[in-house]
């Protein structure tokens, strides 16, 4: 690809916009994630109180398998570690939950380190945050 020697006008703006529309899609996903992850924990708990399967519940209720319920509720886990991180160092929160899988195997403490790292891996080289690279 060639090197711009000049900046065509408009084009700092379409970045912006760009970032802009990626941080909503972020944030929609967060927004996601902590509710229904939230809500299936607290499911979770009822059913066990009650000595009924999880499992056979979501799949029932939404057709869902035990693990892709599990990974939910571990990826909400993950963004309330990253929460505070996210917002105090302006960074980009997950945007999958197959981001969130590998960090949600972590030690609570080295998620908020390890996702900045990643964060500023990406910044420097320009590629985009992909599950294989989480």
């Amino acid at each position: 690809m060639a090197e711009l020697t000049v900046i065509p006008k408009g084009l700092g703006h379409c970045a912006d916009r760009i970032r802009t529309a990626q941080q909503k899609a972020q944030r929609s996903f967060a927004d996601y994630v902590e509710t229904v992850g939230g809500e299936l924990e607290k499911a979770q708990r009822l059913l066990a109180d009650h000595h009924a399967g999880f499992g056979q519940w979501v799949k029932d209720e939404f057709g869902w398998t035990h693990q892709q319920a599990w990974n939910l509720i571990r990826a909400a886990g993950t963004m309330r570690l990253l929460s505070t991180v996210v917002e105090s160092k302006s960074l980009p929160l997950p945007s999958t939950e197959s981001q969130c899988r590998p960090l949600a195997s972590l030690p609570a403490e080295d998620v908020p380190v390890v996702w900045e790292r990643i964060c500023e891996a990406s910044e420097q080289t320009g590629k985009p945050i992909t599950a294989a690279v989480v």
